[in-house]
């Protein structure tokens, strides 16, 4: 059961918008009946950053309170036990590459904490 969830999505300024889709703002309280988050393989890259309680891999795990995911090649478990407030910037594929210089390539197929953290 989720106790509390506030979600907010918000358009980046125009000339950002050829690279990122949205801004987004998370906050949700997780209790231990439904600890889980999924996140499933959708092309997109994000960029992360989250205060409060934090996303642990599987299940042990701790994630950086600042990093990017994607793009997600396999579904992937995130276990949070409280309330989190997570901050993010979804980039499309093009988008990331063409602002950080990074090949999607190097990014393919790694979990978070096998990457450098960019926050």
């Amino acid at each position: 059961m989720v106790n509390h969830m506030r979600y907010r999505e918000m358009q980046p300024i125009p000339q950002l918008r050829p690279f990122i889709r949205c801004i987004w703002y998370l906050e949700r309280t997780y209790d231990p009946s439904a600890p889980l988050e999924t996140l499933w393989p959708d092309g997109f890259v994000q960029l992360l950053i989250h205060y409060g309680k934090y996303h642990l891999e599987n299940h042990q795990n701790p994630l950086p309170h600042g990093f990017f995911i994607g793009p997600l090649t396999r579904c992937t478990r995130l276990y949070t036990l409280g309330r989190l407030r997570l901050f993010g910037i979804r980039c499309y594929p093009w988008g990331f590459s063409s602002l950080f210089n990074i090949p999607m390539t190097d990014l393919q197929k790694k979990s978070p904490d096998e990457r450098d953290h960019m926050c």
